[in-house]
């Protein structure tokens, strides 16, 4: 996946301590037609609460046997806290996995030995927990 796509949400709070998120569908495309997809659907949530990010790959006609997933994220704001992968159809894990809550990314990649899928899929969730009130960008990199 070759380009970079962002995502922007507020975190605010009125009278009691909620987080609210302004946030729009996030995608990346590849080099082809396919791309990442985060599906987000709170539109409010508190301070020290966990938001999960289903993630899914449209491919549009595309072939694929291998992805990474690299998403980064304000750590003032968030803590990268577990990254669940759907086990089929990308069944083995990739080397070199890891959510890093210094710099702020998730990098995450699985594959297949049993060819391309030629389907959508859903790959797995992110889940991040909010720290503090404030406004942040989730972005795919254009290494995804």
């Amino acid at each position: 996946m070759t380009s970079l796509s962002k995502n922007k949400f507020i975190i605010v709070a009125k009278l009691a301590p909620l987080v609210f998120f302004l946030f729009t569908p996030l995608s990346s495309h590849a080099a082809g037609t396919a791309y990442f997809k985060i599906n987000f659907d709170k539109t409010s949530v508190g301070v020290n609460q966990t938001i999960n990010l289903p993630i899914s790959l449209v491919l549009n006609s595309e072939q694929v046997d291998t992805y990474r997933l690299v998403v980064s994220y304000p750590t003032d704001l968030l803590e990268g806290i577990l990254w669940n992968p759907e086990k089929q159809p990308f069944a083995s894990e990739s080397p070199g996995n890891a959510i890093d809550n210094l710099v702020g990314q998730v990098s995450q990649g699985r594959f297949t030995l049993t060819g391309p899928i030629t389907k959508n899929a859903n790959l797995g969730t992110i889940a991040f927990k909010t720290k503090k009130i404030g406004q942040a960008s989730i972005e795919i990199a254009s290494n995804s």
